[in-house]
């Protein structure tokens, strides 16, 4: 049936003739005309020519006079009117924005249409037609600007209303919100394709030397934008001319161009590594001439354009490794008091006894004897780098930072994009666009050397292709056709340099059969900045697997143009298909938990600032948890989302325009392939492990105990009907230099893909086994030695689905239930602003911007109980905060038992949590700008704004179901409090045809085509939160000091076991980190209004709050040091012959040395207090805004 369908609407498409992209990738020339009287003249005849390429569109006015042109690229246009009666008009010097809908209105003179009357200019930068707001920026302009490796997404810089990380890098959307919104909320255009997945990470990647025009909308959005509900960046190819047009250049950086990072002791030759980024680019555009068979001009035209990223980089930053004496099982570390190491073999007594133990190793060192055969076997290879002399820490649970060196990794993005466009008579025009992309990062491992337990040494390749067919026909002067055919596709598969090194990690475990494979282990260190071992790779001992990732993006959509009277109509069809493939390796998929070395009180309470040493697990080989999983069926999700929308563009008055619209979406609900493929979570059905109670391990609920999956044919929940999205707006020209412009719009989140991935076990379909310790049970399951059991998978149920499996109820991980009325989020937006033009190449604006999420995805925690209950030995409700009930407690909330302990008293004892999925989340946002642009003139262009932002979100993510919402309520983690960005290019007047020394041709060689590029940007970092660490508690019942007692988690627990008493603030003279910056607890602290560390109480900032007890502490309360971004281009063109230039440029990033640090500490901890408000080793790598202070230079060939 879907098939059908669509055959049926691709031959409705044809046959209905012929369109273009859509208005998102264009741009409108609109107006009115008028005799001298102020009449309007009807039948009016509008020639708009495109002047670089010679192509025509026509129009004519209706009877008010009006005449509309759309679906015109961007460019330099001409008007010219003729009517009877009246001279020829002409208007030239137009240039049309994307997404712009230009206003020209034409005042007619009475003669004959022989005489004509010419104006020449460009109009003022104002927006008279359309509400929306946003920032549209020239590719030249933007290329033009310092912008490291020339991302053209980089234009969110340079944007009022976008918030991002404290360092965020432009090849991704991942940092990035818009409107205060969520990442995934950012749709992303090519030439009108959406060319992303919109999970809010990878888009293509644009040619940025082959970009006319980047526009992003940041506000209420017209009926024809579907998908993006916070805003969207479109991007343009630049297009071919009747002039044969191209550039093509190298960029290039070496290490003797990158200054040493402010925290890194030595320099790049001293380190001996060497850093090399070469971007050699080309674009090329013209008419298409075959000589002797076809001359294109006039009508065929083509752009070509590639980039090819190559990126061997390095970014400060510090690692960690185990000392000799570590390796040697000593961990007794200098200068500090460590954590006791326990002998996990050691465990005696029992939990209901109250008698538990462990015994602590003499010295903290535990005997080679004691070495696993598992550890031998790694440590013979000798997989780790040696620390650094005189770098690092130590903490009580080992080295820290004890390699200060540069993280090295190797980038490639290779792109290339290729654009057509045909005009076959002045009604019937056409395009093909194509673009093309992968990258793939290598890293080199500063923490492990060996290379088959090397994470870096599995690369993933992501591969992007996006192609689009677009077409336009005018069926009569004021009914125009527009049609466009695309699709997006993304792989990321990783690729390794020996497949045979994935299992190189499972052949130390003794007796693993071959094919068998084991997940990096985590050994407790090689935790660099971002959890990495490197530039890339991650924190794990141990290669990944080889899998398999394809998303598919289909787009068909059909748009009208209708105008009547004064309204101009837009209405259309959209369909976006998506689906994805997913699996893995074959093979059974083993992890490893081991543990065992903290300190254990009577009831199993942990001892305070004892274990936590990960390597000391490892060496020992106790395993406390083991699991498999094996890859089944893949689910194969599919999202099918069908749109109609209605826009009128109302002129009511000659100044005044309305945009009214209203878009109506319907996507399928969550669903496979194959009917039946994914699963559900249901609390009406018993569960199929533990249906009844089962003596001495789970004491069901009368009934029995409930909550299973199940297999819906259809979807997953119900299709949503409702989705009416309302846009309303109006662009008031109150006074020729003057436009007030406001707008609103509802506009519905599609679900997509990441709401489709459910099944038995809630992530992919496997067949898996997990082993745990039993509740109350705290001796290990068994040695390494000893082996692993082997893999016993539950069999197949009946109905082909794979089953749930745990060793304990507590076990079995999250049942997600989705109800039936769960429905599409929604964001309403709104804005108004007020355009001034203080003179006709400058703008003045003023923008109030807001946003709210409504709806958005949370989830309530359905196992949850409310504060300060439990039961008593015969299972009846009881008030535990009672003094009375004090002992009891202190034993009660130990016993994790599913029998009569906390897991007993679940409403669904047989899960360890079931979650409800809610529209329950939302987030408001507002924001103020103000900003000023100035178009080229006199050889000067620049944009500068000022921007005060506040989001705040109530983040429901396993709620509680008995603690209000407004608990949770918070300042987004990505608002900036404040963001001031500007920017410009000035080509200095010197040489031939400017201000001075406009003579000589040695002269202009020497002194002439000199020009200069800016950018400025002061921004608030992220919001922050306080802590504290390593107390001790009075237990309530005994009085003896231990570790924190609280009731289950499952209970209403806020405010992170702190209250807060003061927020910290930076100190004078912040900036001076003392004479020792590269030791993290020599440098003075930015922070000293907390004082220090006060055992088992807190400091001036924050207190503990005892045990049993809630403390008030917020988060992202408070906000670090400033971070600025600056850079400099400096460039001069050398004329070569009539229409060649050669450009030398000199990029100089953070040229006054402004760095940018790593997030301060803002954690005290008991046993370093020193590091509180200092900055681990660590600034903003050189790929990001405020990165450290380096050189590029580039050579370029322009005709």
């Amino acid at each position: 049936m879907r098939n059908c369908l669509g055959v049926g609407l691709l031959a409705l498409v044809f046959l209905l003739a012929m369109p273009v992209f859509a208005q998102i990738a264009a741009g409108v020339i609109s107006g009115r005309v008028t005799d001298p009287s102020g009449a309007v003249v009807p039948a009016a005849q509008v020639t708009v020519i495109q002047t670089e390429t010679n192509t025509e569109s026509k129009s004519e006015t209706n009877s008010d006079g009006v005449y509309r042109v759309p679906s015109l690229r961007p460019g330099p246009y001409r008007v010219s009117v003729t009517a009877t009666g009246f001279k020829l008009s002409v208007r030239d010097g137009l240039t049309l924005r994307i997404g712009e809908d230009l206003g020209v209105d034409v005042k007619l003179d009475v003669g004959a249409v022989t005489e004509s009357i010419q104006v020449t200019g460009a109009l003022p930068l104002l927006e008279t037609q359309t509400s929306s707001t946003g920032q549209v920026m020239e590719g030249s302009y933007l290329y033009a600007l310092p912008n490291y490796q020339h991302w053209e997404k980089g234009v969110l810089y340079y944007t009022p209303q976008v918030q991002h990380s404290n360092a965020a890098w432009p090849g991704s959307l991942g940092n990035w919100s818009i409107n205060g919104g969520n990442n995934y909320q950012i749709g992303y255009f090519e030439d009108g394709q959406l060319a992303t997945t919109m999970n809010g990470g990878t888009t293509l990647n644009s040619v940025s030397v082959g970009v006319e025009e980047v526009k992003v909308l940041t506000s209420a959005l017209p009926a024809e934008y579907g998908h993006a509900t916070t805003g969207l960046i479109s991007v343009v190819k630049t297009g071919g001319t009747n002039v044969l047009h191209g550039t093509g250049g190298e960029l290039f950086k070496s290490s003797p161009m990158v200054h040493r990072p402010f925290f890194q002791l030595t320099t790049l030759p001293q380190q001996g590594v060497t850093q090399l980024f070469q971007q050699p680019d080309f674009m090329l555009s013209g008419p298409v001439y075959i000589p002797k068979l076809y001359n294109g001009k006039n009508k065929t035209f083509f752009e070509v354009a590639g980039s090819y990223h190559i990126d061997q980089n390095t970014n400060q930053a510090a690692f960690t490794v185990p000392t000799a004496a570590e390796l040697s099982g000593d961990f007794n570390f200098p200068g500090t008091t460590p954590n006791q190491i326990y002998d996990p073999n050691s465990t005696s007594g029992t939990f209901a006894a109250g008698n538990l133990s462990r015994t602590a190793f003499p010295n903290n060192q535990i005997p080679a004897s004691r070495f696993s055969s598992m550890w031998n076997k790694i440590a013979a290879n000798k997989p780790f780098a040696a620390p650094q002399s005189g770098s690092g820490i130590f903490t009580p649970t080992g080295p820290s930072n004890n390699i200060n060196s540069s993280a090295v990794g190797k980038y490639y993005n290779i792109t290339s994009q290729v654009r057509v466009d045909h005009t076959f008579t002045d009604r019937f025009k056409v395009f093909g666009s194509y673009s093309t992309g992968q990258q793939h990062q290598p890293g080199i491992n500063s923490v492990v050397t060996y290379a088959p337990f090397d994470a870096n040494q599995l690369v993933t390749y992501t591969v992007q292709n996006a192609a689009t067919i677009g077409l336009t026909y005018t069926i009569s002067p004021t009914l125009i056709s527009e049609t466009r055919v695309g699709e997006y596709r993304q792989t990321n598969n990783p690729r390794t340099t020996s497949p045979d090194d994935m299992f190189a990690l499972a052949k130390t475990v003794p007796n693993l059969p071959a094919d068998v494979y084991l997940n990096p282990l985590n050994v407790g260190f090689g935790l660099g900045q971002g959890n990495n071992q490197g530039k890339y790779g991650n924190g794990g001992l141990g290669q990944g697997t080889l899998s398999v990732a394809v998303n598919n993006n289909h787009q068909l959509r059909q748009d009208f143009t209708k105008v009547w009277g004064t309204h101009s109509f837009k209405f259309g069809y959209e369909w976006l298909w998506q689906n994805y493939v997913a699996h893995n390796i074959g093979n059974p998929r083993l992890s490893l938990t081991f543990g065992g070395t903290n300190g254990i009180g009577p009831t199993g309470t942990g001892i305070p600032n004892t274990g936590g040493i990960g390597l000391a697990d490892v060496m020992l080989g106790y395993v406390t948890s083991y699991s498999y999983a094996q890859q089944g069926a893949s689910t194969l999700p599919e999202d099918s989302i069908h749109s109609f929308y209605f826009q009128d563009d109302w002129r009511i008055l000659p100044k005044l325009t309305l945009n009214l619209g209203l878009r109506y979406s319907t996507e399928s609900p969550p669903h496979s392939k194959f009917p039946g493929q994914l699963s559900n979570g249901s609390l009406t059905v018993p569960d199929n492990v533990y249906p009844q109670s089962v003596p001495g391990v789970i004491t069901c609920p009368p009934g029995g105990c409930m909550g299973g999956w199940v297999q819906p044919k259809g979807g997953i929940y119900n299709r949503d009907n409702n989705n009416f999205q309302p846009r309303i707006g109006l662009a008031y020209n109150i006074e020729p230099n003057t436009v007030i412009r406001a707008g609103f719009a509802l506009l519905t989140l599609d679900q997509n893909l990441g709401y489709t991935t459910q099944n038995e076990i809630g992530g992919a379909s496997f067949f898996q086994q997990n082993v745990a310790q039993q509740p109350n049970v705290y001796t290990p399951l068994f040695n390494i030695n000893q082996g692993v059991p082997a893999f016993v998978p539950n069999p197949t149920l009946a109905n082909g689905t794979i089953p749930t499996t745990a060793s304990s109820p507590s076990g079995r991980g999250t049942l997600t239930v989705y109800p039936a009325n769960y429905h599409n989020p929604y964001t309403l937006n709104w804005n108004i602003s007020i355009q001034h033009a203080l003179k006709k190449d400058y703008l003045l604006e003023l923008d109030y911007v807001g946003s709210h999420n409504v709806g958005f995805g949370g989830s309530i925690n359905m196992d949850s109980r409310p504060y300060g209950t439990g039961i008593d030995p015969n299972g009846n409700v009881i008030d535990l905060t009672q003094p009375a009930n004090w002992a009891y407690r202190n034993t009660w909330t130990s016993n994790s038992s599913a029998v009569n302990g906390t897991q007993a008293y679940k409403p669904y004892p047989n899960w360890n949590q079931v979650n409800l999925q809610c529209n329950c989340v939302s987030m408001i946002y507002h924001s103020g700008t103000v900003k000023v642009e100035k178009r080229y003139s006199y050889g000067l262009s620049f944009l500068t704004f000022a921007t005060w932002q506040k989001g705040l979100t109530t983040n429901w993510n396993s709620q509680n179901l008995y603690q209000p919402i407004s608990v949770g309520r918070s300042v987004t983690g990505i608002t900036q409090k404040y963001r001031f960005t500007s920017s410009m290019t000035y080509e200095l007047p010197l040489g031939k045809g400017k201000h001075f020394m406009n003579q000589g041709r040695l002269k202009n060689w020497l002194f002439g085509g000199y020009s200069l590029s800016w950018n400025f940007s002061v921004w608030a970092p992220s919001a922050l939160s306080t802590g504290y660490s390593g107390a001790s508690y009075v237990n309530p019942a005994t009085g003896a000091l231990g570790g924190r007692q609280d009731y289950p988690g499952y209970e209403p627990l806020p405010g992170s076991s702190l209250f807060r008493i003061q927020d910290p603030h930076l100190r004078d003279n912040w900036q001076d980190l003392g004479g020792n910056r590269f030791a993290q607890s020599a440098q003075n602290p930015l922070v000293t209004n907390c004082g220090t560390a006060i055992p088992n109480w807190g400091n001036n900032c924050v207190v503990v709050a005892p045990s049993f007890t809630n403390g008030n502490m917020p988060t992202n309360m408070w906000r670090p040091e400033r971070i600025i971004g600056a850079n400099l281009s400096m460039y001069k063109d050398f004329p070569i012959k009539e229409r060649f230039k050669a450009q030398l440029r000199l990029d100089f990033f953070n040229p006054f040395k402004w760095y940018n640090w790593n997030t301060l500490v803002t954690t005290m901890s008991q046993t370093q207090p020193a590091l509180f408000g200092t900055i681990p080793l660590g600034d903003f790598g050189d790929s990001t805004e405020g990165g450290p202070p380096e050189m590029q230079l580039s050579f370029r060939i322009k005709f």
